[in-house]
């Protein structure tokens, strides 16, 4: 998800997608069309700890809202946060990545307001060429999602973080 700064790691945006809140199918959040941190506020929230970039991210998009939220349960992996929402623990901001494919049926999302835009990165060493089964991936994986603003091949740089993690912009959807 996060570039990596490290001269001999490339750094590549795959695809770009956002923040959603994510809630069991019961949920009283489900009736709404879009989620503001102060609409998760009454809720036991899953999180991730503020150390890692991730829960950086995720803790910069929460705190637009009046007040701060309090994280119930810290993890460290989405598919977690997923699993336990899942299990009735109570609500998770999550990249919409997690979110891809049936994975997840018994989750409802909705997107996180303001909008939060996060990347995925594509990380190669910077003077090795892919194998071809490595390429082949490569290859399949840009067939599956959605090129990011710009086209393929857009290099992650320092401005990377500050402007396309956690920074909200003031779009409501």
């Amino acid at each position: 998800m996060l570039p990596v700064d490290e001269p001999t790691i490339q750094s590549e945006v795959v695809t770009e997608g956002r923040l959603m809140a994510i809630m069991p199918r019961d949920h009283p959040l489900t009736r709404l069309r879009v989620v503001r941190p102060a609409d998760i506020a009454p809720y036991p929230l899953i999180g991730f700890g503020p150390q890692t970039p991730y829960g950086d991210i995720v803790q910069r998009a929460l705190a637009c809202g009046p007040e701060p939220l309090r994280i119930s349960t810290v993890v460290r992996f989405t598919p977690v946060a997923c699993a336990m929402v899942r299990a009735g623990a109570g609500v998770a901001v999550v990249d919409e990545f997690v979110l891809r494919g049936r994975t997840w049926p018994e989750l409802v999302s909705r997107p996180l307001a303001p909008k939060t835009r996060v990347r995925a990165h594509l990380l190669t060493l910077r003077y090795e060429p892919l194998s071809r089964t490595a390429r082949a991936f490569v290859d399949i994986l840009r067939d599956l999602v959605p090129p990011p603003p710009g086209g393929h091949g857009e290099e992650a740089d320092a401005g990377d973080l500050t402007q396309g993690y956690g920074n909200p912009t003031t779009s409501d959807w």
